[in-house]
């Protein structure tokens, strides 16, 4: 419990607490003296005896030099009977002066005790020493741990934190200064120096990345455009229904892949691609190539807004929504005052549902015929690709219906450009 603590308290704290320890000790042992001295009095100083006369002269030779008092001064007091007095030797010295007349004599004898400077002050004044001696050390630690070592540290402490967020600053020592802070101080700043040129080269070679992969997007996007044209253009040769529509179906195809390269060129994050825009540019590219001038509008509705995935996700369903659309566009919606179209994607504890559904009522071709076509082969593999399963039917006013159930992969660290 104690190691516990210790280790939680602050430098001022941890100093103040080492001089306290080791003054106790001798405030203790001041405090027992003093205890003692007061109780038992070993600590007072015997008194001389000297006999003098009523006159105040000493009888005899016994008189000390500067003992007593002038005689004048002592024959007053005693004239006056007074038992004690207070009074300075003529030595200068302030004693106290104890007077007992002898009996049957003339004389008196004069008990002479050297007296403090105060008489509030006596054998507690060793004890008042030890106690102010260490105030004055707890003092001096408080002062000079704030200036030498808390000041510092919390400047290093600032200029660290304005490192993490990514400051320009310049760093120099700060006075006043222990050495061992200030060469703390030096590391920091050769840290700081060391970590602004790491991250100015990481940054270069971020922007050199970004670089070099928008120009790849940018030239994967050409040349599958190229591929589109020149399946639009080798179809535009074929006299059979059967294999333009074949043609048709791989451009969309290749369509669906170069629609996701623009929007991985476009964003700044190469890693997410947003669904709701990117399958909307789908059905679009797709029933605008399929659109009938004379015949009705296509309507077609998306909700995917909250979705976000890698390109992994992005290309199979991509390609699932075309070929969903082309087989709902094969059927003859001619007699539909209204074709629609509804796509909605949506996830729920990391389960993703994609369903295409053909709304206009009447139906042409019923779903288990398309499930012989090679588009539905290709929708079973992506689904499959995905981990998931394919489930088409006839909705319930007559159009198809595609079900598409996947886990959605863990979210992977964005990427910006």
């Amino acid at each position: 419990m104690w190691a516990a603590w210790w280790a939680t308290r602050s430098l001022r704290t941890k100093l103040l607490t080492v001089v306290a320890l080791a003054f106790l000790p001798v405030v203790a042992v001041s405090a027992g003296y003093t205890i003692a001295s007061e109780r038992y009095g070993f600590d007072r100083t015997q008194p001389t005896a000297i006999v003098v006369a009523r006159t105040g002269i000493p009888v005899g030779a016994q008189d000390p030099p500067g003992l007593l008092p002038p005689d004048s001064r002592l024959a007053k007091a005693i004239a006056a009977d007074q038992a004690s007095v207070v009074d300075y030797g003529t030595d200068g010295q302030l004693r106290q002066f104890q007077l007992v007349p002898i009996p049957g004599a003339d004389t008196v004898a004069v008990l002479a005790r050297p007296l403090p400077l105060s008489p509030s002050i006596g054998s507690w004044a060793v004890l008042a020493v030890a106690t102010t001696a260490l105030a004055i050390a707890l003092l001096a630690v408080w002062f000079g741990a704030d200036r030498w070592c808390i000041r510092p540290l919390r400047y290093i402490e600032d200029i660290a934190g304005r490192i993490v967020r990514g400051e320009a600053i310049e760093i120099a020592r700060r006075r006043p200064q222990t050495l061992e802070l200030g060469l703390m101080t030096d590391g920091v700043a050769a840290m700081a120096s060391a970590l602004a040129k790491r991250e100015a080269d990481l940054r270069a070679g971020l922007e050199q990345r970004d670089h070099l992969l928008r120009e790849l997007q940018h030239r994967v996007k050409n040349n599958l455009q190229m591929i589109v044209s020149l399946l639009n253009l080798q179809a535009g040769e074929i006299r059979s229904p059967r294999i333009r529509r074949l043609f048709r179906d791989a451009q969309h195809r290749v369509l669906a892949l170069s629609i996701l390269h623009v929007h991985l060129y476009e964003r700044s994050n190469w890693s997410l691609v947003d669904f709701q825009e990117f399958i909307g540019d789908v059905v679009r590219q797709v029933t605008l190539s399929r659109q009938d001038a004379a015949g009705p509008s296509l309507r077609y509705h998306i909700r995917a807004s909250s979705l976000t995935a890698g390109p992994d996700i992005a290309i199979p369903v991509g390609l699932i929504v075309t070929e969903a659309v082309n087989a709902i566009l094969d059927n003859d919606v001619s007699a539909t005052a209204m074709p629609e179209i509804d796509i909605d994607m949506s996830e729920k504890g990391g389960i993703v549902e994609l369903t295409i559904a053909d709304l206009a009522p009447g139906l042409r071709n019923p779903a288990k015929e398309r499930l012989r076509t090679f588009g539905m082969t290709l929708v079973r593999g992506l689904a499959m690709q995905l981990s998931g399963e394919l489930h088409v039917s006839n909705g319930a006013e007559g159009g198809l219906r595609f079900v598409v159930i996947f886990p959605m992969p863990a979210a992977a660290e964005p990427v910006a450009a």
